[in-house]
């Protein structure tokens, strides 16, 4: 790999980028108690794109590295309550924290300018369950709705809920490519229900935005691992990292795209 050589201003970022790092990294373990100063980090390591200091290619690959492992949706969660009622509501830090980020996660996708002290007061003073029947009783959700998921728009930012997972599907001959290179690379046959775990590990990896073309150059960056034992399971858990290293094109993912559309961008 090339030698890079960064200006007086660029090392300075940089250095600030990686102390940025360690305190999110710090803060992943008080989540309960630190959670706004989370939010705050992380919102500045996405909008200021820091983790391109950090040789990381994109935000996604910053939260998924092992040292935090977060939840796509935990932190834009973090990162929107952060955003609605500290900056736009200048709501009282010590106030949202009496309440507690998993029910202000809860009411975030409902607040709007004249409901969000109601809503608020509700995160507070109620237990989780009271608060989902009060969002029931309020008409925001119906008893069967599942828990909210977020996605935002890698572009715009914008917080929208996508298509329930379990009823996305992709093309069958993207996992027969995967499964193909998988039993060529480990040198086997799978049969049965040997299968199953496989199409579980590749559909989550078609969720996560990735293309049969990233799960492959994963695979045969892994195999050249020798001293590294892996299975179709490791690929889902370090493709994040490995990707980065890799000499991709860089295309649109599938999840990207549909982000886009989702929020009216073709």
């Amino acid at each position: 790999m090339p030698r890079v050589f960064l200006t007086m201003n660029e090392i300075i970022t940089a250095d600030y980028a990686h102390k940025i790092d360690q305190r999110i990294k710090n803060l992943r373990y008080s989540i309960d108690s630190g959670f706004l100063d989370l939010a705050k980090s992380l919102k500045e390591v996405r909008d200021e794109k820091l983790y391109k200091l950090l040789n990381m290619e994109t935000f996604e690959a910053y939260i998924a590295q092992p040292e935090l492992a977060f939840e796509r949706r935990s932190v834009y969660a973090f990162i929107q309550i952060y955003e609605t009622f500290v900056e736009k509501y200048n709501v009282h830090p010590d106030a949202l924290l009496e309440a507690g980020w998993t029910k202000l996660s809860k009411i975030i996708p409902y607040t709007n300018d004249k409901n969000h002290d109601q809503l608020l007061e509700k995160a507070t003073s109620l237990s989780r369950s009271d608060l989902d029947e009060e969002l029931v009783e309020q008409g925001y959700i119906t008893k069967k709705e599942q828990e909210t998921q977020y996605v935002e728009c890698p572009f715009c930012h914008k917080v929208f809920h996508p298509t329930k997972r379990a009823e996305e599907t992709f093309k069958k001959e993207d996992y027969t490519k995967v499964i193909q290179k998988y039993e060529e690379i480990k040198e086997t046959k799978f049969e049965g229900k040997e299968y199953d775990p496989i199409m579980q590990s590749i559909k989550t990896m078609f969720l996560n935005g990735r293309t049969p073309e990233q799960i492959m150059a994963t695979m045969e960056f892994m195999a050249e691992q020798d001293e590294y034992s892996w299975t179709i399971r490791t690929i889902q858990n370090k493709i994040a990292e490995i990707l980065p290293q890799l000499d991709l094109p860089k295309e649109a993912s599938a999840e990207d795209k549909r982000l886009l559309k989702g929020v009216g961008i073709q």
